[in-house]
């Protein structure tokens, strides 16, 4: 950031979390929507009380369109909450064997940019949601 900062008269530093969309490769998300009405249990490696937050690729998308003409900002792209695993599977009815793996994501504001774009103004479990709707129902 700071070799773009000083090399860079105009410039978009985004800070995005985990990102939500089609082309996504496989990860522990995926594995928990395909698992979901499987007879087959699904194994992950993270343990149930790891936290993720999510954005999605359009979002990211349309700050990229809208910030295209705005001069130097710096924007943590980020849902309002992280989420636990466990309460994913819940939420989904998944069918998932938790690993032991701890993940904590550090809680990171998005104030900034959902004051500029309240569009953003999610949780994760809105944009897992809408995600779930778009890609698997």
């Amino acid at each position: 950031e700071q070799i773009i900062k000083k090399n860079c008269q105009r410039y978009l530093i985004l800070r995005p979390s985990s990102m939500l969309g089609k082309e996504m490769r496989e990860n522990t998300i995926v594995k928990i929507f395909n698992s979901i009405n499987s007879k087959k249990s699904k194994k992950i490696s993270l343990h149930k009380n790891s936290t993720l937050n999510f954005i999605k690729y359009e979002d990211i998308y349309k700050v990229i369109s809208l910030e295209k003409n705005e001069k130097n900002n710096i924007f943590n792209l980020v849902s309002n909450n992280n989420i636990t695993i466990d309460k994913i599977v819940e939420e989904f009815n998944s069918n998932i064997i938790f690993g032991n793996h701890k993940h904590i994501t550090p809680f990171v504001s998005n104030k900034k940019i959902s004051k500029k774009y309240n569009f953003l103004n999610k949780t994760s479990l809105d944009n897992l949601k809408y995600f779930y709707r778009k890609n698997y129902d």
